[in-house]
C-alpha cells in the first residue's frame, strides 16, 4: 500500500448499516465530497432532509433524512431510497420526497435505529 493510499485509509462505522462493526475502506473522492445541493421541505411535524451529491459518471446520487424537532432537541435518521442514482438534482429531490413522505405517513420513528 503506498503513502497516498495509507493516508485515505478510512474506519467507517454506522450502526444501521453494520450492525456496530467497524469495516476499513478506501475513501473514493465521490465519499469524502461536499453535497452539490441540500434541499429541506417541511411535511407534518417533520422535516425532509436531502443531501444531493454528484457521481463521477454525471449522475445525482441522494442522501436523505427525517428530522424532527421537540423542543430543545431534534432528532434526525437517515433512510434509503428504493432507487438512489438519478439523471437530475431534481428528480433525486423529487424522488426522496415522495419516499421520506410515504415512509411518515406509515409511522417512521426517528428515534427508532431499526425501521
Amino acid at each position: 500500500m503506498g503513502q497516498s493510499d495509507f493516508h485515505r485509509r478510512k474506519v467507517f462505522k454506522s450502526p444501521t448499516l453494520t450492525g456496530g462493526a467497524i469495516i476499513p475502506f478506501m475513501v473514493t473522492p465521490d465519499a469524502v465530497a461536499r453535497p452539490e445541493l441540500v434541499e429541506r421541505r417541511s411535511y407534518k411535524e417533520f422535516v425532509i432532509e436531502i443531501e444531493i451529491y454528484r457521481r463521477a459518471n454525471g449522475r445525482c446520487y441522494a442522501w436523505p433524512y427525517i428530522e424532527i424537532s421537540r423542543g430543545y432537541s431534534t432528532t434526525k435518521k437517515h433512510f434509503v431510497l428504493t432507487e438512489n442514482e438519478f439523471a437530475t438534482k431534481e428528480s433525486a429531490v423529487k424522488a426522496a420526497i415522495e419516499e421520506g413522505k410515504k415512509k411518515i405517513d406509515a409511522g417512521f420513528d426517528v428515534e427508532d435505529l431499526s425501521s
